[in-house]
């Protein structure tokens, strides 16, 4: 199978670990803040960089170190979806 395959089958066993923490960061964080940044003028992709990433970003790290550890932990999946040539 092709290394996109591999990824594809990866994305597949990992995007439940991953969904839970960036959820909970993102009804955690305030949208008074945004509405702020608004109102001050800052453009969306501003308010996004400057506001609601640093926000949410403890959720962003838990959900990468969860589908890190949780994707190199499959290693028989890898060995079944890859070919005997790899």
């Amino acid at each position: 199978m092709a290394p996109l395959g591999l990824v594809l089958v990866h994305c597949i066993l990992t995007i439940p670990y991953a969904y839970r923490p960036v959820a909970a960061a993102l009804r955690k964080s305030d949208a008074a803040l945004e509405e702020a940044a608004a109102s001050l003028g800052a453009r969306p992709w501003r308010t996004f960089w400057m506001v609601t990433l640093p926000a949410v970003r403890p959720g962003l790290v838990t959900s990468l170190l969860f589908t890190f550890i949780i994707s190199f932990d499959e290693v028989t999946v890898t060995l079944f979806w890859s070919a005997p040539s790899s």
